[in-house]
């Protein structure tokens, strides 16, 4: 594998890992996106994860054309699979992951690069645009050019629950977070809720940048805009996982977000997947009893809210919907 050539001056490499994956229809507004940042000093890993279509084609014209990509075909694997296959090839001081169906600002890569030279933070994130029918959104979050610690970034993400934190694309890696112990989970869904906090917990200080600079395009093939499936119960898994995480490290509020959190899933799912198929209802119920468990460990030490808001989720659900139905009703009136 022939590495690509980058700009020899004093700023440093950064690896910037695209999965691609039969996405011909978006790939070149990406990759084009990703050639003329404003930051030059660029290491572009794509990996062509099986595609089938015409997407590795693609890949190999922006190859020819700029020495600064790097690719890479394998069989195919999955989103993470790929994302993992950069990070081990990738030699860059910093880490960017950017989506092959999304797109990102001229100058995001120097946005966030500044920020976090400039704060001597680990990791920078940015607001981002929702895409979708070719049509640009704000976003709607909260954030503004801060410097936060851990414990912001979780305070927040749990006062607000906004993408800007959950996501790993919008945001640049210092090297070092993901070490040799921290991948992305092959063959799961929502593989960044398995690792943030794994990542966050390696940060000493993390710089937010209020510019929405990642363009995040939902598309109906895609599989996390795809109708509701039991797959996407795996979103569970990683929110146990990181329930354990903060609760091991005395975090109780974290740790009680987080199973909340998972609950909430189970009550989404059981009005939107399909419980009259037999395997379909085997899951559900596995994952139903997997939080209950975890609220019997947690429940001794926990708050008087944690404990009448989680008993109300996991044992008087038509209660707890009747009752959120009700709030909201009284939110929107006043």
């Amino acid at each position: 594998m022939t590495k690509p050539v980058t700009h020899q001056d004093n700023t440093d490499i950064i690896s910037i890992i695209i999965p691609v994956y039969n996405i011909e229809k978006y790939l070149s507004k990406c990759l084009e996106s990703i050639a003329i940042q404003s930051y030059q000093n660029l290491e572009i890993l794509l990996i062509d994860d099986g595609s089938s279509d015409r997407s590795p084609e693609i890949c190999d014209a922006y190859k020819k054309k700029d020495k600064r990509f790097c690719v890479i075909h394998k069989e195919n694997g999955g989103l993470s699979s790929a994302r993992n296959a950069g990070i081990e090839i990738a030699s860059g001081k910093y880490l960017l992951f950017v989506d092959g169906d999304d797109y990102i600002d001229k100058d995001m890569v120097k946005i966030l690069y500044k920020r976090i030279k400039q704060d001597k933070s680990d990791m920078a994130f940015c607001n981002y645009l929702v895409v979708q029918n070719g049509i640009e959104k704000v976003s709607g979050e909260k954030l503004r050019n801060e410097l936060w610690t851990w414990k912001d970034y979780w305070n927040y993400y749990f006062k607000y629950y906004g993408l800007a934190c959950e996501l790993t694309v919008n945001k640049l890696y210092a090297r070092h977070l993901f070490g040799a112990d921290i991948r992305f989970p092959p063959g799961r869904l929502h593989e960044d809720e398995f690792i943030l906090h794994k990542i966050i917990d390696r940060c000493r200080l993390i710089s937010s940048v209020s510019n929405p600079l990642y363009y995040y395009v939902q598309r109906d093939g895609s599989i996390v805009h795809n109708q509701f499936s039991v797959r996407r119960l795996d979103v569970v898994d990683a929110l146990i996982g990181r329930e354990q995480y903060f609760y091991e490290r005395g975090l109780k509020k974290f740790a009680e977000y987080s199973l909340i959190a998972g609950q909430l899933i189970i009550l989404d799912a059981d009005t939107k997947l399909d419980l009259s198929d037999k395997q379909n209802k085997k899951v559900y119920k596995a994952y139903e009893q997997k939080l209950r468990e975890e609220y019997k460990v947690m429940k001794k030490n926990a708050s008087l809210h944690f404990r009448i808001r989680a008993y109300l989720l996991f044992y008087h659900k038509p209660f707890y919907k009747m009752l959120q139905k009700f709030v909201h009703r009284f939110v929107k009136r006043r």
